[in-house]
């Protein structure tokens, strides 16, 4: 079950970011996750990635667990199914925690290389469990908990209504009581836990959260150009991100860019009027105009 990749590339791919623009301005119930993150990841570092072909690689997975479901369809059952087969049977997981650069690598985040090395973070994982149970008629939805992601099978209103699984540890299946007290183990008792917590997350939630991952990778490792490309596939999702707009003008103004930052920095100075920081903003956006003006 080869996975089409290619090597990574700094150069964005504008029919991607066309394609994916198109595809967030779907009502979010109706957003295919799956070829969206897809797409942003041929946009960002995989311009040869074969979209559809990585699709089918889902399709064949949901084909196979398919045959392994139980007669009843009990969802606990179901879900245990699920489980057994991506986390126990293709040992779907987590990186090896031991070393602190295999969790911050780029290919943890992209739904290619997960699909490929059966390797990812948190959210990583969680993609593939959601679209490949959604071809078996199981929705999925994620559930965007403080530090660690996992996922959820809705079984009612409330949202500690579901069956949870974690992908990141080979599919486990967890009570809320059992979230609480990872929650619980992780800060100290210095954060109270929220209900809310547990509550399931959009699509394009869970994509935005994805691209902070990997912007955050790319900026640790000094990749700028990826991590420019990953705030233009921000500003898809949400243009009316002020904050984000800023930090794409000012590493633009780092890379050379300087039309692209001065676009980005005007509006952001027009519309931002309360950040103590805007002087220094304003004095990027003097000196790239008299930039402009010099040159004729």
């Amino acid at each position: 079950m080869d996975v089409p990749n290619r090597r990574p590339t700094d150069q964005p791919g504008e029919p991607s970011a066309a394609a994916f623009a198109a595809l967030m301005r779907e009502r979010d119930e109706l957003l295919p996750l799956d070829r969206a993150a897809l797409l942003l990841a041929r946009g960002i570092a995989y311009p040869d990635l074969d979209v559809d072909a990585t699709l089918a690689v889902l399709d064949d997975l949901a084909r196979r667990l398919r045959t392994r479901l139980p007669a009843r369809r009990e969802p606990w059952a179901v879900a245990g199914a699920i489980r057994d087969y991506l986390g126990g049977d293709l040992r779907f997981r987590g990186p090896d925690n031991e070393r602190e650069d295999a969790y911050y690598d780029a290919r943890n985040s992209y739904l290619n290389d997960v699909l490929g090395r059966r390797i990812g973070i948190p959210i990583g994982l969680s993609i593939v469990y959601i679209e490949v149970a959604r071809r078996i008629d199981f929705p999925l939805v994620g559930v965007g908990m403080p530090v660690h992601f996992v996922i959820k099978h809705p079984l009612g209103e409330s949202p500690e209504d579901g069956i949870f699984l974690d992908p990141f540890h080979g599919g486990v299946l967890l009570t809320p009581p059992q979230l609480r007290q990872r929650f619980a183990a992780q800060f100290r008792d210095q954060h109270p836990f929220a209900e809310h917590y547990l509550g399931a997350v959009t699509k394009k939630q869970l994509l935005t959260r994805v691209l902070n991952n990997l912007r955050g990778v790319y900026l640790g490792r000094h990749q700028l150009r990826n991590a420019l490309n990953v705030l233009d596939y921000l500003l898809l999702i949400a243009p009316w991100d002020l904050e984000t707009r800023r930090d794409r003008g000012l590493l633009a103004l780092r890379l050379g860019e300087f039309r692209r930052a001065l676009e980005d920095l005007q509006s952001y100075e027009e519309f931002a009027t309360n950040d103590p920081n805007l002087p220094v903003i304003r004095g990027h956006i003097e000196a790239l105009r008299r930039r402009f003006t010099l040159g004729g």
